[in-house]
């Protein structure tokens, strides 16, 4: 084997740079790999230290003419150099030191160009810096995938995975240290842009390897778990919650307010709230990895509702309104009583200006049958959405899909119990002010057998109903 190296050596001159004929490093390594196994089983013994420089500078050689053979089939896209250099790394079992220096003279010098910042900016976002990124296996992969897995009659090499291995980690790499701006959660319309890009992106790349053994070692791969942690959806999520639980408090503080949207509810606060829960599941906002807490969010949503109706109920909801107090008379103090004319304090003097002060009430029926009236329709509402938008985004099966029923149906039914009673209380204000007027009625006959006056008609219906 040495004397093979030293012939090789001396036939070029021994100059830097030259390389083997393939078929004698093919040879080499085959003796080289024997060589190991009887080091292995003689070790601990004094011939294994006598021989051990002269096996590292076979070594050394062998990696030296193997680098040579690689990066040179590569460049000349020559098959049968890529099968046998190839063959080699996997005969002296050192197929890691293959894959890693394609990525250090293929993979870094292509992605360096295209994952960065400036390119980010000058192309208007990461999709264009994606698409270079994927025709990375057209250019540079397809003569190793030619080797590895040729056509019929031909024996593949196996046991290599260049898109996991050498092609991706650099990939990962790159994006963490000169592209971290697409990482960025601040500014949650441009980070659901670049998170969607981002798994386009990463489903396109399972697609070009290989085999599903091959993606599975890609999900496997620790840069995968790297690059989907480096994603703050946590973060996000916590800017939507903030933007959505805040539009709908703030709805909470004026419940009152007429509707002036175009929608069946009556109160700004019924359309508010079906609002929120529609912009939980919306295009631009739901990223189906935070599937869970946007159904959580949901539900709490129908809780807040809930929570207010329930409070409405035991009286504890109050509406506020301005009155206008009229000007009080005042005590005229000597020195009014002077300025006038005629001994008498002016009118202005004697009385204080016009103002108004703020006063809470209860609900009255006519408000109360709006909060009813919207509550139903907003159980249909809600019903309908689940069935036509959150469950084809959710990506479960059809027994999931009955539990996500279930559970909202839950919710629904405690709303239901809060509107029934709300609908008694509209129906016990009803009775007694029925009852008030109707005590005229049976007092019609007293009334005219002591004054045999003619009694005035009271129309109950539009007196009580507004009719």
């Amino acid at each position: 084997m040495e004397g093979i190296l030293d012939m090789s050596l001396s036939s070029r001159g021994d100059r830097p740079g030259t390389t083997l004929e393939s078929h004698l490093v093919e040879r080499i390594s085959t003796e080289f790999n024997q060589l190991q196994f009887y080091v292995s089983k003689c070790k601990g013994l004094p011939l294994v230290d006598t021989v051990k420089p002269r096996i590292n500078r076979i070594t050394q050689v062998l990696q030296q003419n193997l680098e040579g053979m690689f990066t040179e089939g590569l460049t000349t896209s020559n098959d049968e150099m890529l099968t046998r250099c190839l063959r080699t790394y996997v005969t002296i079992d050192k197929i890691a030191d293959a894959e890693s220096l394609f990525r250090r003279v293929e993979v870094k010098p292509y992605m360096e160009e295209y994952i960065n910042e400036s390119y980010i900016r000058q192309k208007g976002g990461s999709f264009a810096m994606y698409s270079k990124i994927l025709e990375f296996q057209k250019l540079k992969c397809d003569p190793l995938l030619a080797v590895i897995k040729p056509k019929s009659g031909q024996e593949p090499v196996k046991g290599y995975d260049f898109m996991v291995n050498a092609v991706w980690p650099e990939v990962v790499d790159l994006l963490e240290t000169k592209a971290m701006s697409i990482f960025a959660a601040g500014n949650p319309e441009n980070f659901y842009k670049e998170y969607t890009d981002g798994m386009e992106f990463l489903s396109s790349f399972e697609l070009q390897c290989a085999t599903i053994q091959s993606v599975e070692r890609l999900r496997a791969h620790p840069s995968y778990g790297k690059f989907i942690n480096k994603w703050s959806l946590p973060v996000y999520f916590q800017i939507r919650l903030q933007d959505i639980a805040g539009t709908m408090e703030k709805c909470f503080l004026t419940p009152w307010t007429a509707n002036t949207e175009n929608s069946v509810y009556s109160l700004s606060l019924s359309h508010t709230v079906q609002s929120c829960i529609e912009k939980c599941w919306r295009k631009g906002v739901f990223l189906p990895s935070l599937a869970h807490r946007f159904w959580k969010l949901t539900l709490q949503i129908l809780a807040r509702y809930r929570t207010w109706l329930s409070a409405l109920c035991n009286g504890e909801v109050e509406i506020e309104c301005v009155v206008d107090k009229p000007a009080l008379p005042r005590p005229s103090s000597r020195v009014d009583m002077l300025k006038s004319t005629d001994g008498r304090a002016s009118p202005q003097s004697r009385s204080e200006s016009p103002s108004s002060v703020t006063e809470y009430r209860k609900p009255n029926s006519d408000e109360l049958v709006q909060v009813v009236g919207d509550g139903y329709q907003l159980i249909t509402s809600i019903t309908s959405m689940l069935h036509t938008t959150i469950q084809p985004s959710i990506p479960v099966c059809d027994s999931q899909n009955a539990q996500l029923s279930s559970v909202l149906e839950e919710s629904f039914s405690l709303i239901r119990d809060q509107l029934v009673s709300l609908q008694g209380l509209v129906a016990e204000e009803t009775v007694g002010r029925v009852s008030a007027l109707m005590k005229h009625v049976s007092d019609i006959p007293r009334l005219y057998r002591r004054t045999n006056k003619e009694v005035k008609c009271i129309n109950i219906v539009e007196t009580n109903f507004m009719i």
